[in-house]
């Protein structure tokens, strides 16, 4: 389909014979199919819409046989969204969503009909009939003309908040109710008191919206609830709701309105207003990221309204569930989050005294916890990073409580959840884990209250390995929480990167503000962290912690040099989700390859401290007929070896699969079944490490060849002081260049 025009009308008189009208044409000259779709005839808008229709069929038609003639390639008609609404004569209001028009062209008109009739065609007052032949004429002419000049760019559409040309996708309705037909779309649960009803108050209310009727509750003692149908948010980029919303400044303190979504598997509240709180008498546009949401076939939103007196009127109007399709440059990262709700932990404090302190997140504090971190990753996480990552997350809430916790030597009596004792619910296909717990409770021994740490979150350095950060939630505060974020992601970032070596020397110290400026600008930065100042360090479009996200910070003793996390750095992509090559050769890479009795693996050697039992075992195995098998029964370090030919100064990834029985780690060690490159005399080793009894896990480790042109890969059970009992088996070992743009 070369041209596409969509019509969507409103009488204002009328507001209930909304008028839609579609019209497609092919690439072949064709009769214009019939208008089938309007509902009742409207001779006002037959007239225009024919009018429209004639002149725009005969510019498809002449750009189309100019397409097909043309050898040189004129850029094809490109989708994008472009909505205006227009009043006519006779109170008609036509909204026109025009697609697959050329930018610069349509713009030519714009600008000619700003020139022409002094005001801006997008906002004339009315267009009489004489004015709408002019302009289809002058349409007519630049739209032809633009596109003799190659004026179709790609991937581009005219935005019309911004007047300037932007790089975003189309965006598509996934659903839209201006309830001008009731409640039919909803499913209403509780005591039955939502209806459509006229606007009990214009105050605030838009311009733009589709006016009386709309949703409407009151006199609801209980709960109210309006519930959207199953929405698929499947092979989306990106997803937003909007809606309008009127509370009535009547509400007690016991009402509420409050707005749901559905996450698959459970309701998450992303607006709670009540009174005292929002009910201020006024129209108020509210919209939401919904990316945090992507992947899910069954989303629904619900309004959930409480309003006890038959004079607290809420009101619901012109709801928009909006999907977007477009590709970013650089890999997605795939974020983690675990929200534990319960802790129950045993420790003897510094004073000799038992304690037990058990303590729980409220459902608020698990909701800000939640909502927070989907903020973070949806929206805060690509403007900190000026656009050049774009991360998904998938959120957990744990209910087992936790038992374990590791010392933080950061304050006396200190502990935090480390990374090894949150992997039994960390999964090794995630970029970045960021786990959440509670660290205020009540010791069960004397009744007093207890906080077990005293840092806001931990990251630690984890090489080139999973990220892992640990936040706690005590505060209401959602600011500070948001603040914490930033910072212990920024750490992770910085870590990464760093370790990787893709990013520009020294690493940026996120401790240390002072010591930095903006790179070229030699400006110092704002250390404050309230979020409502533009460039203070946590600002999300400016400041310290959006420059070295973005690549644009710099040391105050050389300000030239940008440092942190650039185009290069982002590119290279993330521990999990990167731009792969194509596997170089390892010798028997699946152990398929034996040799005497019992048979052992070819082409690898063994090194051990200890007496580890090495063979290729056909009983266990992840792929093909065999694997390779390390066995101790008492405290080893042993390891299949084999060296391995790569470029310099190259990124690349081990990895494969393991699998482990009873595998015990010798303290202080912390390093079980893993897989280990040597490089120049470094050992790297995969952060995912096995211990106790674990089936097939695939584990990796990313690293920089540097100035050597061949390395030593090791499948190993232990490492160095860090020995080992019991069984680990390894398959499937491969290694690849980490591609970059």
């Amino acid at each position: 389909m070369f041209g596409k025009i969509k019509f969507i009308t409103t009488q204002s008189s009328s507001p209930s014979q909304n008028i839609r009208f579609a019209m497609e044409t092919g690439i072949k000259s064709k009769e214009i199919q019939q208008i089938g779709l309007i509902q009742k005839s409207h001779p006002t808008l037959k007239k225009y819409v024919y009018r429209f229709i004639k002149v725009t069929h005969v510019w498809l038609f002449v750009v189309t046989c100019l397409r097909i003639n043309n050898e040189s390639g004129i850029p094809m008609l490109k989708p994008r969204k472009s909505l205006w609404k227009i009043p006519f004569e006779n109170g008609l209001v036509v909204s026109f969503n025009l697609e697959y028009i050329p930018v610069c062209a349509w713009t030519i008109v714009r600008v000619f009909y700003q020139l022409h009739f002094g005001g801006n065609f997008m906002n004339h007052h009315v267009i009489t009939k004489k004015t709408w032949d002019k302009v289809l004429w002058i349409a007519w002419i630049f739209l032809s003309f633009g596109w003799l000049l190659s004026c179709g760019e790609e991937n581009v559409y005219f935005d019309e908040n911004t007047n300037g040309i932007t790089n975003k996708a189309l965006s598509q309705p996934l659903l839209f109710d201006d309830f001008s037909n009731g409640l039919g779309k909803w499913t209403e649960t509780g005591e039955g008191d939502w209806n459509t009803e006229t606007l009990h108050s214009t105050n605030g209310y838009p311009a733009s919206g589709s006016g009386s009727p709309a949703a409407h509750v009151d006199n609801c003692y209980t709960e109210c609830t309006l519930t959207s149908p199953e929405i698929d948010l499947r092979n989306l980029d990106n997803a937003k709701i909007e809606f309008l919303r009127f509370i009535d400044y009547n509400l007690d303190y016991t009402d509420y309105f409050r707005v749901e979504v559905y996450n698959g598997s459970s309701w998450v509240r992303i607006y709670s207003w009540y009174g005292g709180n929002g009910d201020d008498n006024t129209w108020r546009a509210e919209s939401y990221n919904l990316n945090s949401y992507l992947g899910i076939p069954n989303f629904k939103v619900r309004f959930v309204v409480r309003a006890s007196d038959p004079y607290e009127h809420v009101h619901v109007d012109d709801v928009i569930i909006t999907g977007e399709h477009h590709t970013t440059a650089n890999p997605s990262w795939r974020i983690q989050a675990l929200i534990y709700t319960n802790t129950d932990f045993s420790f003897v404090d510094s004073n000799g005294i038992q304690r037990r302190i058990v303590g729980a997140l409220t459902a608020q504090e698990q909701d800000i916890a939640e909502n927070t971190v989907r903020r973070f990753v949806a929206e805060q996480i690509p403007q900190l990073s000026s656009g050049m990552q774009v991360p998904t997350v998938d959120v957990v809430r744990i209910t087992p409580a936790i038992t374990k916790l590791d010392t933080y030597s950061g304050c006396s009596d200190g502990f935090w959840l480390s990374y090894e004792n949150a992997r039994p619910e960390i999964s090794p296909e995630y970029d970045s884990v960021m786990t959440f717990w509670k660290s205020i409770g009540i010791d069960q021994y004397t009744g007093d209250q207890i906080n077990l740490t005293c840092a806001a979150g931990l990251t630690p350095n984890q090489g080139t390995g999973q990220m892992y950060s640990n936040l706690q939630v005590n505060y209401y505060d959602t600011s500070y929480f948001e603040n914490a974020l930033k910072h212990e992601w920024g750490h992770g970032i910085t870590f990464y990167h760093d370790a990787l070596g893709v990013a520009a020397k020294p690493a940026v110290d996120n401790h240390a503000i002072a010591d930095y400026v903006q790179c070229g600008t030699n400006q110092p930065y704002n250390n404050t962290d309230d979020l409502s100042i533009p460039g203070s360090n946590y600002y999300p479009t400016s400041g310290f912690t959006h420059d070295y996200y973005s690549g644009e910070i710099a040391l105050a003793s050389n300000p030239s040099v940008c440092l942190g996390i650039g185009q290069n750095a982002w590119a290279s992509g993330g521990p999990y989700t990167k731009n792969l090559g194509d596997p170089l050769y390892i010798a028997n890479p699946q152990f398929e390859s034996t040799a005497g009795l019992p048979p052992m693996p070819t082409d690898w050697t063994t090194e051990q401290w200890g007496n580890p039992t090495y063979a290729a075992d056909s009983n266990v195995f992840y792929s093909g007929n065999y694997s390779g098998r390390i066995s101790a029964s008492n405290s080893v370090d042993g390891r299949f070896v084999q060296t391995v030919a790569v470029n310099p100064d190259t990124l690349y990834r081990l990895e494969g699969y393991i699998r482990t029985d009873n595998v015990v780690i010798d303290s202080p060690g912390n390093v079980g079944a893993n897989l280990t490159v040597v490089v120049g005399g470094n050992y790297m080793y995969s952060r995912v490490s096995l211990s106790g009894t674990n089936d097939w896990t695939r584990v990796w480790v990313d690293f920089n060849s540097g100035t050597q042109t061949s390395i030593q890969l090791e499948a190993r059970l232990g490492h160095f002081s860090s020995t080992c009992t019991g069984t680990a088996w390894f398959d499937d070992i491969s290694l690849r260049p980490a591609l970059t743009p």
